[in-house]
């Protein structure tokens, strides 16, 4: 050591010493500190850009590129019609600190059981300084990665709910000057919706559809909810 070196202090672990290198480091450039509306801004396009690859993901999976089928409006609007599959994927932030929490109280623990697994001071120091430049890239690397596994996840999940045959459908009536209009009522899943198109899905034919929104008259669905649908369908048939 050099003689006008400073001697590092000895240091034992805790959970507070290791929670600082993992904790999340949100420091926001000077721009958007002094422009707080700007902030709000990004985060509502980056939940837009979440609620989009979804969409795309969950389309996808009935032959659709639900993009050629979207307006501008329909990805401003992506956040308030799929409002719990962002919730959902912004859930990396959390999952993120409590596993890193746990991570940091065992990390102590350990170090305090097993003084060696430490190193020395000079070693702790220099660790710690290398891992804080990195962290922040780790930290960014498992929030997007959880978010993309869970939305490639929940759309297949979802596809696959529709494609049951279980799954309740409703009677499309298609207007009788339609160009594809269909002779009669008939029933199918409805996929989804953009500002000019609907999306349903056959369950007879295992078929998709794209149809304009002008070209359906009405859509009728059972209405009942939870109990009101076995309660109904043991009632018996009134007589005229």
């Amino acid at each position: 050591m050099p003689p006008d070196a400073q001697p590092v202090p000895e240091e034992v672990p805790t959970f507070r010493s290791e929670w600082e290198i993992w904790r999340l480091q949100l420091r926001l450039p000077v721009v958007l500190q002094q422009n707080p509306g700007l902030v709000l801004t990004l985060v509502y396009v980056g939940a837009s850009l979440i609620g989009i690859i979804f969409n795309f993901l969950y389309f996808r999976r009935f032959g659709f590129n639900v993009l050629e089928f979207s307006e501008a409006s329909d990805f401003l609007m992506v956040v308030v019609r799929e409002p719990l599959t962002v919730a959902l994927a912004l859930l990396g932030f959390p999952v993120y600190l409590g596993y890193m929490m746990t991570a940091a109280s065992l990390s102590a623990w350990t170090k305090r059981t097993w003084p060696r697994m430490a190193g020395t001071p000079e070693k702790q120091e220099k660790t710690r300084r290398k891992m804080q430049r990195i962290v922040p890239f780790m930290q960014f690397g498992f929030i997007g990665i959880y978010a993309l596994v869970f939305v490639v996840g929940y759309s297949k999940y979802q596809a696959n709910r529709i494609k049951a045959a279980d799954h309740a459908k409703v009677i499309v009536e298609y207007n009788a000057d339609a160009p594809s209009a269909r002779p009669a009522p008939i029933g199918a899943v409805l996929i989804g919706t953009t500002a000019r198109f609907v999306f349903l899905y056959f369950h007879e034919t295992k078929e998709a559809e794209v149809v304009p929104v002008d070209a359906i008259a009405r859509l009728t669905w059972d209405a009942r909810f939870g109990k009101e649908k076995p309660a109904a369908a043991e009632a018996p048939a009134s007589t005229p």
